[in-house]
């Protein structure tokens, strides 16, 4: 996300930017969530504490999306994050912080933004990954899939509109995905590796034909 690029503004144009933004999170947690939309797939958008409860689940947080994909014996917990696209850099090491943390470097220029950056979202997502991973029994049976757990894996993703957060780390720990390439990744019967998941489209053959 973004902030404010001027100090002590008024309190009605902070809450007017921070409705903006959450609009916008909103609107690309909707695109995020029609692009994993296929017919062999069961999506469950924004599993918070509560409802998982209900399903006899505990979770550390607010799960975004969940995909399940019967066919693939997989599960992939979808964190989306909207944002703006890093053009300096000041901006790629607030997104790498925002994601991976500030590493133990004792450079004055890290540890400057490190206490400003709060828990990184990295750690957020795969404590939620793992408590799927031990409770993948219970979702499955609440959500009709009759399958043995073996075989079975949980897949945890960012879903970003860049892979900066991601293409400056050099041990990327979790797949980072574009919304564009997001459909394709899903529908791979290979899994996603660590880091940025950019898909190469050939050029269309032109008919040299006249």
């Amino acid at each position: 996300m973004a902030d404010l690029p001027w100090p002590d503004a008024p309190t009605e144009v902070v809450r007017a930017f921070k409705d903006w933004e959450q609009c916008e999170q909103k609107a690309f947690e909707a695109d995020v969530e029609r692009e994993a939309t296929a017919p062999n797939r069961i999506l469950i958008p924004r599993l918070r504490k509560e409802r998982a409860a209900k399903l006899g689940m505990a979770i550390p947080g607010e799960i975004d999306l969940i995909v399940i994909d019967a066919d693939h014996r997989r599960v992939f917990i979808l964190e989306a994050k909207a944002g703006h696209v890093a053009t300096d850099i000041e901006r790629v090491l607030f997104d790498i912080i925002d994601y991976h943390g500030a590493p133990d470097s004792g450079h004055a220029r890290w540890d400057g933004f490190r206490p400003k950056r709060g828990t990184p979202y990295l750690p957020k997502l795969l404590a939620k990954a793992s408590a799927v991973r031990g409770q993948l029994d219970v979702l499955l049976r609440e959500h009709g899939v009759d399958a043995e757990r073996d075989g079975w894996c949980v897949i945890e993703m960012f879903v970003t509109p860049s892979p900066v957060p991601a293409a400056y780390v050099p041990h990327p720990q979790v797949p980072f995905a574009t919304i564009d390439c997001l459909s394709q990744i899903l529908a791979s019967p290979a899994l996603p590796r660590p880091g940025p998941q950019l898909r190469y489209e050939p050029p269309i053959q032109q008919d040299d034909a006249r």
